[in-house]
């Protein structure tokens, strides 16, 4: 019995100091837009595999809601964009730690439909004569994939037609699902998001000035409680070869 009762004591005790290595942690809060989702949970990952003292806490959706989030008072140690515009406008309100904007990923956009639809890149065009069809963007006013898409309409010379057609997400993986589950015909996200996917297809993929560059900048917050940590994950983020293995690319301007 008693060797029962020390077996019952030891199990307490250990799980007692599971418990308060957890809760010493370091929360590492990294805000970041809704397509690096699953690029960043592997890194995340590994991070903390090498890092026992660190937790890396995601927080994904769209860049645009992010940064009022920030502004908002937030508690977000690193800020990950897919747009300059963002970042810029959280720098200028003294939101960020200016040097530590680091803009090292770079994407493409795409038109995709569900695997099983009967438009593909020969007849992708004739999507936009479709009265009838749904083709889903990103909200452009907090979605830069939205944006994005919105500038490559307009390149296309197709935005005065498709205007009662188009259907906006809250993030481009909410895009990319409505078109996957057959709830849109087609959409637009980034050539990531569907290179992920199997019940999606790509039928056209955007060229140099199609739209603006894409960018996605990362910066440590200025009210991050734990900058030095935070710099630490950004640094192994940039040395990070995972983005690539999910078809991002390293940016021109950090080549």
């Amino acid at each position: 019995m008693k060797k029962i009762i020390l077996i019952l004591i030891i199990a307490i005790l250990m799980m007692g100091c599971e418990a308060n290595n957890e809760n010493n942690k370091i929360e590492i809060t990294v805000s970041a837009a809704a397509s690096l989702k699953d690029a960043l949970t592997e890194i995340a990952r590994e991070y903390e595999l090498e890092n026992q003292n660190v937790k890396i806490v995601l927080n994904m959706a769209g860049s645009g809601t992010l940064a009022m989030q920030i502004e908002q008072g937030a508690d977000v140690d690193l800020f990950f964009s897919a747009a300059d515009s963002w970042m810029n406008g959280l720098d200028e309100k003294g939101l960020i730690i200016t040097d530590t904007i680091s803009p090292f990923l770079s994407n493409r956009m795409v038109f995709i439909v569900p695997d099983t639809s009967n438009y593909d890149e020969t007849n992708f065009m004739s999507l936009f004569n479709d009265e009838s069809a749904k083709i889903v963007v990103g909200e452009p006013s907090s979605v830069p994939a939205g944006k994005y898409a919105m500038e490559w309409l307009d390149t296309l010379g197709v935005m005065d037609t498709i205007t009662k057609q188009l259907v906006y997400g809250k993030d481009v993986k909410e895009v990319l699902s409505w078109v996957e589950t057959g709830n849109a015909d087609a959409g637009i996200v980034y050539a990531t998001d569907a290179l992920a996917s199997s019940k999606v297809k790509v039928t056209v993929t955007s060229v140099a000035g199609d739209h603006n560059e894409i960018s996605y900048p990362a910066a440590i917050v200025k009210s991050s409680r734990h900058p030095d940590e935070a710099k630490a994950f950004l640094d192994y983020m940039m040395d990070s070869d995972v983005f690539e293995n999910y078809g991002f690319s390293k940016s021109k301007r950090e080549e």
